[in-house]
């Protein structure tokens, strides 16, 4: 069976969406549906990897992510389709998370370690027996899903749209948590589009890297980072944007995530950048709002961790 062929091609949404007065049209690429944890582009990067393409069951993975992760979320579903088990090293601190006892139920194991050690792999390589031998022996998957297999499966999200959108001049948007989409991405859309990514890291160095990526793309004059001042990175968002992404649940029907998509159309929106037609590339993630909530006194957090939760209490693996 085709484990991927509910899933493409995934419907193109036209929503509008009042805000502050004035009303703003914009496509969502539903890359959450149909199933709203397999984590939509990191499904489509994995999509080809020779472990799905010709799968053997039994056989073990490992990779690195967080405990709100889309991507651990992804494998984990992908692995229990064709019978894998999958290990994770994590910087998340404890078990505690919605995720984690999701995927714990079909085995996944989880192993901690330092963020200082994740930097170090990131520039020299990813080391997992360095955290146990047995790891060593598993099949290695990168942090975040990205290899030589994951442009075609990125790719098809362009070809989709350039299907379902019949102008010429379409602007995306996404989130970016490690580059290897957007990259993607420019790499694959014609070139009359323009594609802005919210950096999910925070600091200087993850944005100087991805302008550095789109230079090596070839299209930098395609592509433009979106802002918010106050952001502070991954696990937080700001009262303010939580509101807006709130109000776009209640005016769409549509449940952003916290860290990435939601906070690309809130600086998106806020941007005033609306020359072409825009597409939100809506990648699921919605489990991290049941993290927030369960550290935030905020009403407006704990609403949507709720809804989350409800949404997500249908999913079965």
């Amino acid at each position: 069976m085709d484990i991927f062929s509910a899933f493409s091609p995934t419907p193109l949404q036209w929503v509008d969406f009042e805000y502050e007065g004035k009303k703003v049209r914009i496509g969502l690429k539903r890359d959450d549906l149909p199933c709203p944890v397999r984590g939509g582009n990191k499904f489509r990067k994995l999509r080809y990897h020779p472990l799905f393409v010709s799968p053997e069951s039994g056989r073990e993975v490992v990779s690195v992510g967080g405990g709100h992760s889309n991507f651990v979320l992804a494998l984990t579903l992908l692995c229990a389709d064709v019978g894998c088990k999958p290990h994770f090293i994590t910087n998340h601190r404890g078990e505690d998370s919605w995720l984690m006892r999701f995927c714990k139920k079909v085995g996944v194991s989880f192993y901690p370690t330092s963020n200082s050690r994740l930097r170090a792999w990131r520039k020299e390589g990813f080391k997992p027996g360095e955290i146990s031998e047995e790891l060593d022996e598993c099949i290695q998957i990168p942090e975040g899903g990205g290899g030589e297999w994951s442009e075609r499966g990125v790719a098809e999200i362009v070809e989709e749209i350039k299907s379902q959108v019949p102008d010429r001049s379409i602007h995306l948007l996404a989130g970016a948590g490690t580059g290897t989409t957007c990259r993607f991405i420019l790499e694959n859309m014609p070139p009359t589009w323009k594609l802005s990514a919210y950096p999910a890291v925070r600091g200087v160095p993850f944005r100087n890297f991805l302008k550095k990526m789109a230079k090596v793309t070839g299209r930098p004059d395609s592509f433009a980072l979106l802002s918010i001042n106050s952001d502070r990175g991954i696990g937080h968002i700001s009262e303010k944007d939580a509101r807006l992404i709130e109000l776009f649940y209640k005016q769409t029907g549509v449940l952003l995530d916290p860290f990435y998509n939601g906070k690309a159309l809130a600086a998106w929106i806020r941007s005033g950048d609306r020359e072409k037609s825009a597409v939100l590339i809506h990648s699921g993630g919605i489990q991290a709002w049941i993290g927030l909530a369960q550290r935030s006194d905020s009403p407006i957090i704990n609403e949507l961790g709720a809804i989350a939760e409800e949404k997500l209490g249908e999913v079965s693996i």
